[in-house]
Formats: C-alpha cells, sequence, structure tokens
C-alpha cells in the first residue's frame, strides 16, 4: 500500500509539497522577527529590573562552580558561609580600617628611586 502511494504521487506534486512548505515557513519566519527585536529591546531593560529587584530583597544570584545551574541565596546566608569558610581555613585576613596598600606604595617609589639614582634602570623605565 505504501509502495502504491508512493508511486502514485508525481514527482511535480512532491515538489510542490516542499515549495508550499518552504514558502509557509519563511512567511512564518518574516512575521516573528518583529517580536525578536522586541525582545532583544527588552533584554537589557529586563536585566537591569531584575537587578534592581535582586539589591532590594538583598538576594544574591550566583552561577555554580562546575554547572550552568544558577543559584539564588539571601546575602546573609552568602556572609555568614564566607566568614566560616575564613575561620575554618584561616587563609584569609579581614583588613578592616588598617589599609597597608598606601604603605605598599610608598615603600614601592622608595626603591625604585634609589635604583634610578643608582642607575639600575633607565628614567624612562622609572616613570612607568
Amino acid at each position: 500500500m505504501l509502495l502504491q502511494n508512493l508511486h502514485d504521487t508525481s514527482v511535480v506534486n512532491q515538489y510542490r509539497n516542499t515549495s508550499i512548505i518552504q514558502s509557509q515557513s519563511s512567511k512564518f519566519e518574516m512575521t516573528n522577527r518583529p517580536i525578536i527585536m522586541k525582545k532583544k529591546k527588552n533584554y537589557s531593560r529586563l536585566v537591569k529590573h531584575l537587578k534592581h529587584k535582586f539589591r532590594l530583597a538583598s538576594i544574591i544570584l550566583r552561577k555554580s562552580d562546575k554547572s550552568k545551574v544558577f543559584h539564588v541565596g539571601r546575602f546573609e546566608d552568602y556572609q555568614k558561609k564566607s566568614m566560616e569558610y575564613m575561620d575554618k581555613t584561616e587563609a584569609y585576613q579581614c583588613l578592616g580600617t588598617n589599609d597597608p596598600l598606601p604603605d605598599l606604595v610608598q615603600r614601592t617609589n622608595k626603591y625604585l628611586l634609589e635604583l634610578r639614582l643608582a642607575k639600575w634602570i633607565t628614567q624612562k623605565q622609572y616613570e612607568k
């Protein structure tokens, strides 16, 4: 029965069917293009709105380490977990009001000046 149906349909009919399908799909694409463009325009506004909502509710949205999954959590929970991790590992030191950066910059500049005066580096290197 199937073979008989295949042999009964002519090549012209098959060509017409495929051309009709192609023309319908292209019409569908053309009618949906403005919607896609509209979505692209609103995307940045939507992202901005969501960021604002997250800040108001003190919610953090993070990407998981090894997957493409997002995790939503409260700011307080993240703070608590980070403090626990810092206490457990003792690998981090909270700077607080003691900012070592100005002292570090001053010592580096002094050392560079000494190198320049001893002619170990050029003026161009010193200015960089």
